[in-house]
């Protein structure tokens, strides 16, 4: 979470895998909570998400996924033929 005096951010995180151990991490969700306003901004994510539904908005899968290993972060696209059971 990071708050200001304008709003407040939250922003989850994801593991592409947890299969290997790795540093990746996927955006899953960010929120945000303006100033005297006591609910989420609408439209949540600007109306467009990578995964899930939101109503009245876009899913667009990308799996931009931030390599933290890496100072300041390092972004790619993660794909997993790995399942986990």
């Amino acid at each position: 979470m990071h708050f200001t005096y304008e709003e407040m951010t939250a922003n989850y995180f994801g593991l592409p895998t947890i299969v290997t151990r790795n540093p990746y991490e996927i955006s899953t969700a960010n929120f945000t909570v303006k100033r005297n306003a006591n609910k989420l901004q609408r439209p949540v994510a600007g109306g467009l998400v990578e995964t899930g539904s939101l109503k009245g908005g876009q899913i667009k899968i990308t799996n931009v996924t931030n390599d933290t290993s890496v100072a300041g972060g390092r972004y790619f696209i993660s794909h997993y033929d790995e399942e986990d059971i």
